[in-house]
């Protein structure tokens, strides 16, 4: 669970900026009693990559790196959280977050 630093366990991990991982059950019994964290993710699901993969594409552009704050990482809007994390970057990345319509590739 990716969650805001206002919650922690002995497992917790902190992360810059605000943020913590939690990794147990009892995160889950905590929110469901209403002790847990104010704002949270709960992700499941794996991705992988192959060795050397993922720093080949990070080299050749294929991802947009930004920093992540709690404000867009917990937005309660998160398209809208997008749009303000394109805006934050700047430069080219600002058209894509102006615009209400997707690109497509043809």
């Amino acid at each position: 669970m990716l969650h805001s630093a206002d919650y922690q366990r002995d497992e917790t991990l902190l992360i810059e900026g605000g943020m913590a991982l939690t990794a147990s059950l009892e995160i889950l019994k905590d929110m469901a009693g209403g002790s847990g964290p104010k704002n949270a993710w709960l992700a499941l699901g794996h991705s992988g990559w192959a060795p050397g993969q993922l720093e080949k594409e990070m080299r050749m552009g294929s991802w947009m790196i930004h920093p992540a704050t709690p404000r867009i990482v917990f937005h309660p809007n998160p398209e809208q959280g997008w749009k303000d994390a394109l805006r934050e970057k700047g430069g080219i990345y600002r058209v894509f977050a102006e615009t209400d319509q997707n690109p497509t590739l043809n």
